[in-house]
């Protein structure tokens, strides 16, 4: 499919009918998990409880321009 020489290049009728395709024996896959579900949360009550290691990289990582709004979302119970 990917031969850049058009004329060796597979067709969509010889792809609709390659064994990948037409295999039929693949388990079907679990729908995807609420990461919500997925992921083990627990409360932060405290701003002592937050770990600054952890709250460092998350700042490192450019998601939140401000710690003290990072703190807030941290300490919240609203989840989001």
């Amino acid at each position: 499919m990917i031969c850049v020489n058009a004329n060796k290049r597979m067709t969509i009728n010889d792809v609709m009918k390659h064994s990948w395709i037409l295999h039929t024996s693949a388990p079907d896959l679990d729908p995807e998990i609420p990461i919500k579900d997925a992921v083990q949360t627990a409360v932060i009550s405290h701003r002592s409880d937050i770990d600054r290691d952890i709250l460092a990289s998350m700042l490192r990582l450019g998601c939140f321009k401000f710690r003290g709004e990072l703190v807030h979302r941290l300490l919240s119970r609203k989840y989001k």
